[in-house]
């Protein structure tokens, strides 16, 4: 069986704080107590699994993400650029390094 519950302030409202100290609950959180207290859960249960809920100002917004994204693409490409250095190092130097490893192990007195 199911009721419907609507929002309504918390019951917290005489304690501009919060129960006990802690800061007063936002609307999601306050409609997941208010829905597990009429659904007959004691205060102190309803309280902590309601805390337990993110509230929206935790939530990135489409703006955060489109920023994120910007960042992430110019983090990518500075990284490309890094590894096409490290090719051009490493396709150049190998066949020097390569080239001093034959000479020590076949010419290795230096003549």
């Amino acid at each position: 069986r199911h009721t419907e519950v609507t929002a309504r302030p918390c019951r917290c409202t005489e304690d501009p704080d919060g129960i006990r100290g802690k800061p007063p609950m936002s609307t999601l959180v306050t409609e997941v107590y208010d829905a597990l207290r009429s659904a007959g859960a004691p205060e102190r249960e309803a309280r902590a699994a309601a805390g337990a809920v993110p509230g929206k100002e935790g939530l990135a917004t489409s703006q955060d993400l489109a920023e994120l994204r910007g960042e992430l693409k110019q983090d990518v490409a500075e990284l490309r650029g890094d590894i096409k250095v490290l090719k051009f190092a490493i396709f150049t130097l190998y066949p020097f390094i390569l080239a001093l490893t034959l000479r020590l192990v076949f010419f290795p007195g230096g003549t």
